[in-house]
């Protein structure tokens, strides 16, 4: 359960017809903004029971993966790219549920606000739309701040983040939400290259495995940040907060 996407992402080796998905579905896709893997081929619409909690959601039949920093809405992934692609072999036959909030895809895709019953009992579900991704501010070492985006993704044990300057191991990572000046929420964590990951920094809780880059300003702080902080989402009024927890 995936807080840094939205929709459900089901393996097409699941032994899904061809001829039903184009007749029935819609071209579609999902791309992870800080890893930069791009999943593709169809939506469906499908009910989804989660321990009695029945929702219509949009599920992407996905059929193709391809790794894609430079992908864009416009001209979606001419050039992927095939360095430094990690073993994906764990994600064939699985299912992949997502219910981040302003993830790119809109909140029809998420199964949590658009419940139907539950345990039987019918339920109204709503929803603001065009909400985005709540603003930090984020600093590497000494340098200036830059205003981005905050993400925090349960998908992930690492992190990635981009500032003002390119961050290298060693190299104090601060977060400030939603910006210096009134913070409600707070966090530092040191840049960890992915080959020594799990290896620096493991007295901090919200310290992640290994830091990349991401490719917008900001900070996905991966599953770690909820070591230090609880996080609530208003899907109706559009409000996001943080709850500082005793760790």
């Amino acid at each position: 359960m995936d807080t840094g996407s939205t929709g459900i992402v089901i393996d097409a080796k699941y032994g899904f017809s061809t001829t039903y998905l184009q007749r029935n579905c819609e071209i579609g896709h999902v791309f992870y903004t800080s890893s930069h893997w791009l999943q593709e081929d169809y939506w469906c619409t499908t009910d989804v029971d989660v321990g009695g909690v029945v929702t219509s959601a949009l599920a992407l039949i996905r059929t193709n993966e391809v790794c894609c920093p430079k992908f864009s809405e416009w001209d979606r992934c001419q050039t992927p790219e095939k360095a430094d692609i990690e073993d994906r072999s764990s994600t064939v036959g699985k299912a992949y549920m997502g219910i981040g909030f302003a993830r790119g895809n809109p909140p029809s895709h998420n199964l949590f606000m658009n419940i139907k019953p539950i345990d039987g009992v019918p339920v109204g579900s709503k929803f603001r739309t065009g909400y985005g991704e709540p603003p930090c501010e984020v600093q590497i070492n000494n340098s200036s701040w830059v205003t981005g985006t905050f993400l925090t993704d349960t998908g992930i044990p690492n992190a990635y983040a981009k500032g003002d300057v390119a961050h290298k191991e060693g190299n104090e990572i601060t977060i400030r939400i939603p910006d210096p000046s009134i913070p409600f929420g707070e966090a530092k964590f040191v840049s960890v290259p992915k080959a020594k990951a799990g290896t620096i920094g493991t007295d901090n809780l919200m310290q992640p495995t290994w830091v990349g880059t991401r490719s917008i300003l900001g900070v996905n702080t991966g599953r770690k940040f909820y070591n230090g902080y609880d996080l609530y989402f208003d899907g109706d009024g559009g409000y996001f907060g943080l709850k500082k927890n005793s760790n």
